[in-house]
């Protein structure tokens, strides 16, 4: 039979009504704003065509207890390039891993999140600025779609203080072109374990300190090739200084290389060869 339904509902006592605007055998509605864990008492009053009026039993239901977060921590990590915070939590139900966070700088929060179902959760949020206070809300949405009772907690991230690693560190000297054009490099290959602004302090000679030369610093990259233009069949040292973006700075030990030597182009050979085997008709004319 078509009718036209009101739904009354509340805690004890109804105190919210939901009336329809249009009659129908089929009903449904939603109701929010619900307390957690709670007993509602609720009834049906119908109008049907014929201006009937006729009313269900008075029926109960209970919500779902909403799901907490307990034990939350945030600590800081040490000894990585950039700051990082672990967030640890658990929940009174299985929910996801969701962590709202928002340094006192900025406006909106970031989300963290992972969507597996668990009661204990781990976040590791990376790439943080440094010396800041984030505010950190851990959250989730438990597995009825419910929103999980969020906590909240504040930390002052780190600054960066670990120097940066050389990981790769190699040379080679090089000669381009023979005889009197000849042109000699000093190549050294760099490679950090994280970005890095470097510089090649060096000299000719096997030195230990007192470099009188360097070259210009870098940009920051985790991979350097730096080209130092320098004399054939010359002895060089140098040292790297590389420095990441929070100015901590690293230096190599000191490496030794051994430029080649020059080579002869084509007539030199030659003329060279005459005089290593003819060069004896030579000192007879000086006799």
């Amino acid at each position: 039979m078509s009718s036209t339904c009101t739904l009354k509902y509340g805690k004890g006592a109804y105190t919210t009504t939901i009336e329809e605007t249009s009659a129908g055998t089929t009903h449904l509605e939603k109701l929010a704003n619900l307390e957690t864990a709670s007993i509602y008492n609720y009834q049906i009053d119908a109008i049907d065509a014929d201006l009937n009026n006729f009313n269900s039993d008075e029926y109960t239901f209970q919500t779902l207890e909403q799901t907490k977060v307990t034990d939350l921590t945030v600590q800081n990590k040490e000894n990585v390039d950039a700051p990082t915070i672990t967030v640890n939590y658990k929940t009174s139900h299985l929910a996801n891993t969701l962590v709202k966070f928002k340094s006192n700088s900025e406006g909106e929060f970031h989300n963290y999140l992972i969507s597996d179902m668990a009661e204990n959760h781990e976040a590791v949020i990376e790439g943080l600025d440094p010396a800041l206070e984030y505010t950190i809300i851990a959250s989730g949405v438990d597995t009825n779609g419910i929103e999980v009772a969020t906590a909240e907690a504040k930390v002052t991230t780190l600054t960066d203080s670990r120097p940066p690693t050389i990981i790769t560190n190699r040379s080679v000297g090089k000669v381009i072109g023979r005889g009197k054009d000849v042109t000699a490099n000093l190549y050294v290959k760099i490679e950090t374990d994280e970005a890095t602004r470097v510089e090649v302090l060096f000299g000719k000679g096997s030195l230990l300190n007192n470099f009188d030369q360097s070259t210009p610093e870098d940009p920051s990259n985790t991979y350097h090739l730096i080209t130092i233009p320098a004399t054939p069949g010359q002895v060089y040292s140098y040292v790297i200084q590389a420095f990441d973006g929070a100015n901590n700075e690293t230096k190599s030990v000191v490496s030794t290389v051994v430029v080649e030597g020059t080579k002869e182009n084509a007539t030199e050979i030659v003329v060279n060869t005459f005089q290593n085997k003819f060069g004896w008709i030579s000192k007879i004319w000086t006799k």
